[in-house]
């Protein structure tokens, strides 16, 4: 979250994917990695991540606004 939040969304992707792994079923996981993938700008994967997060927390807002975000495009 830390290094999402000082914009170095390369250096947070591999925690995010460590968290994943961990735990597969975490939507806040979900979230942080389609977070560090958009800023990647990996977009399609980003979305696939998200989509994940508001399936496991569908009042996940965050998720649904970033991903609204990628999808408008």
């Amino acid at each position: 979250v830390i290094l999402l939040d000082m914009d170095q969304p390369v250096e947070a992707l591999p925690h995010a994917q460590a968290a994943v792994q961990l735990d597969p079923a975490d939507a806040f996981g979900r979230f942080l990695l389609g977070a560090a993938l958009t800023g990647t700008g990996r977009n399609a994967e980003a979305a696939e991540e998200l989509r994940r997060a508001i399936e496991r927390n569908s009042s996940m807002t965050e998720a649904r606004d970033l991903l609204r975000a990628i999808e408008q495009r």
